[in-house]
């Protein structure tokens, strides 16, 4: 699992429900990840390589929203870890 995920075909979508919670409420700030990494990930192929660089995208960008909080990259990183 990643931060991302392809709920249909051309498609990714942020996997928030395994997100904190204040991130997922944080509709200003998904609003503003999506604007700010849509383009980068846009015409690329749904493969593992741009799935991984969507995560590492995101992950960054949350850790510039919310700079002090000791763990965050690690607990969102970790869901690579879970088996969906």
């Amino acid at each position: 699992m990643r931060a991302v995920y392809v709920p249909k075909p051309g498609v990714i979508a942020l996997n928030f429900m395994f997100l904190p919670t204040l991130i997922g409420m944080d509709n200003r700030m998904l609003k503003e990840m999506e604007k700010e990494l849509a383009p980068k990930i846009q015409g690329r192929p749904l493969d593992e390589e741009t799935l991984n660089f969507a995560h590492e995208q995101v992950i960054d960008f949350i850790l510039r929203v919310y700079p002090h909080r000791p763990g965050l990259r690690d607990y969102i990183d970790a869901l690579k870890f879970v088996e969906d």
